[in-house]
């Protein structure tokens, strides 16, 4: 990936611009939050547990994991351990926003990469390339979406005893929808479906082969990997295969 050719900064003004962008992620967020909520009901969460992890974690798949997980007294080690394994990407999201952060403190760059998921992440990575530089949008898209999944989980929380089934409201077909609008935003070409496909078929393959949520980080890695060769075919990671014995 590119460096920035102009230091990045972190100022009210971007803020603004992410608060502006925030409402439309704020649908999927909510209509997302509430599946939690009523989850988290029907697994045996309290009404305040469901809210302070929700206040707190904010990162929907983990919390998903830890309903799955759920139990009296909580399996502290096997919740932490697979919270890890699921927001592995984490890392490989902050690795890809990390250039276009250059120039700011670092407590600036760790406050922005904070509060990095899914949905925010793609947004601001296609401002970033298109030359916009501050990293207080990011920021301004979390403001609003940090209390809005918590109330909404509180919503879901205290809807959970009259929706037995999500399912049959067809309301886990909206993290899909969300992934699918993700996808269309990073689009840039034919080209782009060589490291969603391996991505795609990795994850897959892995889902039926590892335990848990290993497939995500297979898939992540896989389609990062071949997006990486695709993007720089003369750079340092070719140059190290080539040497290879």
């Amino acid at each position: 990936m590119p460096s920035s050719p102009t230091p990045a900064q972190l100022t009210w003004r971007g803020v603004r611009d992410g608060l502006k962008l925030a409402p439309p992620l704020l649908l999927s967020s909510s209509l997302y939050g509430i599946i939690f909520g009523v989850l988290a009901a029907q697994a045996g969460v309290s009404f305040a547990e469901s809210g302070v992890m929700s206040a707190t974690v904010f990162a929907g798949a983990a919390q998903l994991l830890i309903i799955e997980t759920w139990a009296r007294p909580v399996p502290v080690l096997a919740v932490v351990l697979g919270l890890l394994v699921v927001n592995a990407r984490h890392l490989l999201m902050a690795i890809a926003m990390r250039p276009h952060l250059v120039g700011l403190p670092l407590w600036k760059q760790l406050l922005a990469a904070s509060v990095i998921v899914d949905d925010n992440w793609a947004l601001m990575m296609g401002r970033f390339e298109q030359g916009y530089r501050d990293a207080g949008f990011i920021l301004g898209l979390a403001l609003l979406a940090v209390p809005c999944w918590t109330a909404m989980t509180l919503a879901g929380h205290a809807l959970g005893g009259g929706i037995a089934d999500p399912r049959r409201w067809g309301l886990d077909f909206v993290i899909v929808a969300m992934f699918i609008v993700l996808l269309c935003g990073r689009w840039r070409g034919a080209a782009t479906l060589i490291p969603w496909g391996v991505a795609a078929l990795v994850a897959v393959g892995a889902s039926h082969w590892l335990p848990g949520k290993w497939y995500i980080i297979a898939g992540t890695i896989a389609g990062s990997f071949v997006g990486l060769l695709r993007a720089d075919p003369d750079g340092p990671l070719k140059a190290a295969l080539k040497a290879r014995p």
